[in-house]
Order: C-alpha cells, then sequence, then structure tokens
C-alpha cells in the first residue's frame, strides 16, 4: 500500500467535488469575516 501526496490527494478530491469544498466546515459568514479581516474587498 502507497500513501500518495497529501496534497495531492486533497487537491483532487476538490477537483470533483460540487460546490465549494469548504461550504461543509466554513459558514458564509466565517469566509466573509476572514476576508473582511485581510482587507479583500
Amino acid at each position: 500500500m502507497t500513501i500518495g501526496n497529501p496534497v495531492a490527494i486533497l487537491r483532487q478530491k476538490f477537483a470533483q467535488s460540487i460546490g465549494l469544498p469548504f461550504a461543509d466546515v466554513l459558514s458564509e459568514s466565517d469566509i466573509e469575516s476572514a476576508l473582511e479581516d485581510e482587507g479583500v474587498t
């Protein structure tokens, strides 16, 4: 059994997912808050 590159595995899973990959983890308000904290408009 081979353990692949974790980043490549995640990238592949996200590419195959429908919608936003972090939608189950981060709420819209969490994302908006993080963007605001970083000065993104």
